[in-house]
């Protein structure tokens, strides 16, 4: 279970990312259900070879679970500790060599300063000052046929 942005801030919504497997690590096409207290809170399914997302909105001091159906039964996995305060960090759309960003707080986070790092194989392309909730960024189309990296740093 891969969070969006590293984190799941209560009160703020969040995207979750994962990739199903099989026991010789190919992908696994599989449905699943998110839970909290053993109440289904969404149901969800891959969409492309084992891969999918979910989006949901974290309590404060709740703990998720995420029950995957139809793969050896079934398997129960724990999301991540839901953190009380923070910001989200959520790539709403990329367009024209342009990313649209949205980053959230749910604190007094908005007071500070907030810098979005880009990096890509551990070497940063760009440091860049967020001045609002919005961000925009261009850079070279070619970054994206390689893995990246993005850290918001207060």
């Amino acid at each position: 279970m891969l969070p969006e942005g590293g984190h799941l801030v209560y009160g703020l919504p969040c995207r979750v990312a994962f990739k199903a497997v099989d026991s010789n690590g190919a992908p696994a096409n599989v449905s699943g259900v998110l839970m909290n207290k053993g109440r289904v809170m969404k149901a969800f399914k891959s969409y492309h070879a084992g891969m999918g997302v979910f989006d949901f909105t974290p309590s404060k001091g709740e703990n998720y679970d995420v029950k995957v159906l139809g793969y050896n039964d079934s398997a129960l996995f724990l999301l991540p500790k839901i953190e009380d305060k923070g910001m989200t960090l959520h790539l709403m759309k990329y367009e024209n060599d342009t990313l649209f960003f949205r980053i959230s707080p749910n604190s007094n986070l908005t007071k500070r300063k907030v810098y979005l790092r880009l990096q890509v194989r551990w070497r940063v392309q760009s440091i860049d000052h967020l001045g609002s909730n919005l961000f925009l960024k261009s850079t070279d189309n070619q970054l994206f046929v390689q893995t990246i990296s993005f850290k918001v740093v207060t």
